[in-house]
């Protein structure tokens, strides 16, 4: 997830840059488990004279739907505010919503010109009555490697969606990436 902060932070570093004068810019990150009343009551602070920055949001995967709620209800409350909208895709090996310490459940493993394995029965005969490791185990990681190799790392292809609400209008300082919304 660091590379999305440091890919923030270069929309941000991009956006300020192509701006005369410099506008005053500040990035707010949206979880779904944040404050709906603590980050619209932050926003509307922002966007409000005498601050009035524009405000880059930050909302990945599960925490999308949150952040257009947040934004909608500040743009009822504060009209006249310029919406820009930007969608990225984070891909990574990890799966960003496994609870730390659960295992991913084993499902069988199919060898193309072989049978399909088992791996969690494999293992589970693999260990004998004293609670020792035997071949049948190292087997059974041995095929998973294998397997692995042969199907490559499972990819998860996230969506991080960014915001940008300004008071004042930002068109020319954004690339063809962004899209306007009224």
């Amino acid at each position: 997830m660091k590379e999305i902060s440091q890919t923030t932070e270069k929309l941000r570093l991009e956006i300020v840059g192509r701006s005369t004068p410099q506008i005053p810019l500040v990035t707010v990150k949206i979880a779904k488990n944040d404050s709906m009343k603590s980050k619209i009551s932050t926003l509307l602070n922002l966007l409000s004279p005498p601050e009035s920055n524009s405000v880059l949001l930050e909302g990945f995967a599960r925490d999308i739907s949150k952040l257009i709620s947040v934004v909608e209800i500040v743009k009822s409350k504060r009209p006249g505010l310029r919406q820009y909208n930007r969608l990225l895709k984070y891909s990574d090996e990890t799966d960003p919503y496994a609870k730390e310490g659960k295992q991913q459940s084993q499902r069988p493993i199919h060898v193309v010109g072989g049978d399909d394995i088992d791996v969690e029965a494999s293992e589970a005969s693999a260990v004998n009555d004293e609670g020792a490791e035997t071949g049948a185990e190292a087997e059974a990681d041995r095929v998973r490697q294998v397997a692995q190799e042969v199907k490559g790392a499972k990819i998860f292809d996230l969506p991080v969606l960014y915001i940008l609400l300004s008071p004042v209008q930002l068109d020319e300082f954004l690339d063809e990436t962004w899209t306007v919304q009224s």
